[in-house]
C-alpha cells in the first residue's frame, strides 16, 4: 500500500450545525488538540461532553486531482474537485495540506474555484473552508505552490461531514508528482543556509583583514 511519508491533505471538516460558516481558526497552542492530533483533523464536535468519532464505512465520497499527471510546479494551479456519490451530500468541509517534503504543512495559496464558495482557513493547518451550510454534492478548489520551491509528491485527502454526527475522514485523492526541475522545499532551505554561511564567511573575511597590519 502506497504510503507518503507526509500526505497532502484536502479535509472536509467543520459540520454545518457547529460551524455553518466554515472551520474555525485554531491558534498555535490549540493545535496539539485531539482534533488535530487523532482522526485525521476531525471535527469537534461533541454530545455530553463525549466527541464524535468518524464513520468506520467506506466514505460515500470521492476526492480527484484534475490532470495528475502533469507535474506540478511554481506558478501552477492544481485543482481538486469532491464529490458525493449519487444520492449522497455534504455541507461542510475544510481542505489543507502535507506532502513528501513538507514538514510544516502545505504551503502556498488556497482559493475557490469558480462557482465554489469556500474562504482560506487554519484549522489544524492551512487550508480551505465552506462559506455556508447549504447541501453540497461537489465542490472545486485550487492549490497554488510557494513561489519557490514544491512539496515533492503530493496527495490530497479529505473529511466529509454529512450531519453533526455523520462524518468521514481519510477520503484520499490521487498523486501528483512535481516537476524534477524546481527545488523541493528542503532543496531551497539548504541553498538558503548555504548562501547565508557564504556571506558570514565573506564577512568574517574581510572583518579579519581590516586588522592587518
Amino acid at each position: 500500500m502506497y504510503c507518503l511519508s507526509a500526505v497532502v491533505v484536502a479535509v472536509v471538516v467543520a459540520m454545518t450545525n457547529a460551524y455553518p460558516n466554515g472551520a474555525p481558526t485554531l491558534q498555535m497552542n490549540m493545535m496539539m488538540n485531539s482534533m488535530c492530533t487523532t482522526g485525521n483533523m476531525r471535527p469537534g464536535h461533541t454530545r455530553n461532553g463525549q466527541f464524535y468519532m468518524p464513520q468506520n464505512t467506506p466514505a460515500p465520497f470521492t476526492l480527484t486531482v484534475d490532470n495528475a499527471n502533469i507535474p506540478y510546479k511554481t506558478g501552477s494551479k492544481v485543482r481538486v474537485t469532491l464529490t458525493a456519490k449519487p444520492g449522497k451530500s455534504f455541507k461542510g468541509f475544510f481542505i489543507t495540506g502535507d506532502g513528501e517534503d513538507a514538514p510544516a504543512g502545505l504551503q502556498g495559496t488556497f482559493e475557490a474555484a469558480l462557482g465554489t464558495q469556500a474562504k482560506p482557513a487554519r484549522f489544524c493547518r492551512q487550508g480551505i473552508t465552506h462559506t455556508n451550510n447549504l447541501t453540497k454534492t461537489a465542490v472545486t478548489v485550487l492549490w497554488s505552490p510557494n513561489v519557490n520551491y514544491t512539496h515533492g509528491k503530493i496527495q490530497f485527502k479529505a473529511t466529509v461531514v454529512e450531519s453533526f454526527e455523520r462524518f468521514y475522514t481519510g477520503v484520499l485523492s490521487n498523486t501528483v508528482n512535481a516537476d524534477p526541475m524546481v527545488d523541493t522545499q528542503s532543496q531551497f532551505v539548504q541553498k538558503q543556509m548555504q548562501q547565508m554561511m557564504g556571506q558570514i564567511n565573506r564577512g568574517n573575511g574581510q572583518a579579519g583583514g581590516s586588522f592587518q597590519g
